[in-house]
């Protein structure tokens, strides 16, 4: 049953995904088709609740969604970033992915969805992840309950955000998830050449035409683009779950291998198999829920342990505290 799914994964990416990434090239129209595709495929976790807000912080806003499961014990909050290259993707492409791994770490979730390229380019989505974290400092949220997960350049966006917060002397989170982050946009490592081919899902000329959408002539080598790059010495403790044919395999070892000579903690698990970001068939795919499990797992370690006081998720007009 695993390999089947496997492979229908796989070819949902190869065949249906890959050549609308290719041959669609006008943002809002991939947006739609991927929304629509989201709803269609992805399976629901039932019992979540959502909050949508707005989260602000100096002169900056962002709009965000809180994502509960049902029973968790609030262990902290895992700030989302989603992927989808800084043009495409929202929290609603990613919700049932956001709100398992909410349930697999014991924390509330909170999705937010930053300004995309090519109408907000660099630094847009950086700008927005900072104001989401700071809304969260303002509200008197300790950053040690607070962790880091996302997916893609999602991913990268949250290690970019790191050095980001370092740079204002700003306290960094308990922990960080990702999952096949983007780490380098000048697309040095050996995966961007040899996995061209064997990558299920993303085809090169998509992810180019992407990044210098988003990038909009800044110097791809900067770390607050690419973070692999940047200083790891203030990174918090990561783990990375990436396949073995993804193009941004090498991203996902190269970032791993710069946080452990940093001294760093770095858990990398590299699957087989599997298209970019696979998470996103939790609830259906086995190998999408046992790396939503392990992640969870991880960011639930570096989280204090909940106060012990009346579950949350036992009242039924739980909303969160808003800044």
């Amino acid at each position: 049953m695993t390999e089947t799914r496997n492979r229908l994964a796989c070819l949902l990416a190869r065949y249906i995904q890959r050549p609308t990434l290719k041959y669609v090239a006008h943002q809002p129209t991939l947006r739609a088709i991927f929304e629509i595709e989201s709803r269609l495929t992805h399976r629901r976790l039932s019992g979540t609740q959502t909050h949508k807000m707005t989260l602000r912080h100096q002169n900056g806003s962002v709009s965000g969604t809180w994502i509960k499961p049902a029973g968790i014990s609030d262990r902290g909050i895992v700030l989302y970033l989603h992927g989808g290259a800084f043009t495409i993707g929202s929290t609603a492409t990613h919700r049932e992915l956001i709100a398992r791994l909410a349930q697999a770490s014991q924390t509330t979730a909170l999705a937010i969805d930053y300004r995309r390229a090519p109408e907000h380019p660099f630094p847009a989505a950086l700008d927005d992840a900072i104001t989401a974290y700071g809304a969260l400092l303002d509200q008197g949220t300790p950053a040690e309950t607070i962790t880091l997960a996302g997916d893609s350049a999602g991913g990268g966006l949250c290690v970019s955000l790191c050095h980001a917060l370092q740079i204002r002397n700003m306290p960094q989170p308990a922990a960080l998830a990702l999952m096949s982050p983007l780490t380098d946009m000048t697309f040095s490592g050996a995966s961007a050449r040899n996995n061209l081919d064997l990558d299920p899902l993303l085809p090169a000329i998509w992810g180019q035409r992407a990044i210098n959408l988003y990038l909009d002539g800044h110097d791809p080598s900067d770390p607050l683009v690419s973070p692999l790059f940047g200083d790891m010495r203030y990174v918090p403790p990561t783990i990375i779950h990436v396949a073995d044919t993804e193009i941004l395999l090498d991203d996902a070892t190269r970032l791993a291998g710069a946080l452990l000579k940093a001294d760093k903690q770095a858990i990398l698990k590299v699957f087989s198999g599997l298209p970019h970001v696979w998470q996103i068939h939790g609830g259906w795919l086995p190998q999408a829920d046992a790396s939503l499990a392990e992640l969870g797992a991880f960011l639930a370690r570096h989280l204090p342990d909940p106060s012990g006081g009346a579950d949350p998720s036992e009242d039924d007009d739980w909303e969160p505290a808003r800044p």
